[in-house]
């Protein structure tokens, strides 16, 4: 909280201040506060357009807090449009398209598991959970709806 008193103060004091706007849309999503993560990464956006997790962020926080599919969707298509090497881009668009296209949901989340193979920063939690995401969503690939059938309760 004080990180994010901080940099929202910072943006406040000096709207032109575009990292302190990131920072405070970051940690705020990070604290599922995602209305007012939006409205500080959206400032940010026009003039930090090559950073997925910018993108990343907004997608997730339109995914989760407001089930704003089209604009989720979106967001994590300019994430990947970033050519991003960063693996979460990957992971959440699986997430994301898990009961549009679960094929390329799949596909996903299985790059995710090969960028992150041999990580040292990567969670093994993590690794897990989307390792068991991937075996159920196998079996769950022609549901009407893949996340329901693999125990996710879609935003």
């Amino acid at each position: 909280d004080r990180n994010i008193a901080k940099y929202s103060k910072r943006f406040e004091e000096n709207p032109k201040d575009w990292n302190a706007a990131f920072f405070a849309g970051a940690l705020l999503h990070y604290q599922e506060r995602y209305d007012l993560s939006t409205k500080y990464l959206l400032a940010a956006e026009p003039h930090l357009p090559e950073v997925p997790r910018l993108y990343l962020y907004i997608a997730m926080n339109y995914h989760r807090g407001g089930g704003n599919h089209a604009r989720a969707v979106e967001y994590i298509q300019k994430a990947v449009a970033c050519q991003a090497s960063d693996p979460d881009v990957y992971y959440c668009r699986g997430n994301i398209f898990l009961d549009d296209t679960p094929r390329e949901a799949l596909k996903d989340l299985e790059r995710y598991l090969n960028m992150t193979r041999d990580s040292f920063d990567v969670p093994k939690s993590k690794t897990n959970t989307v390792q068991a995401m991937v075996n159920a969503l196998k079996t769950c690939l022609d549901a009407a709806k893949p996340s329901e059938c693999i125990g996710i309760t879609p935003p």
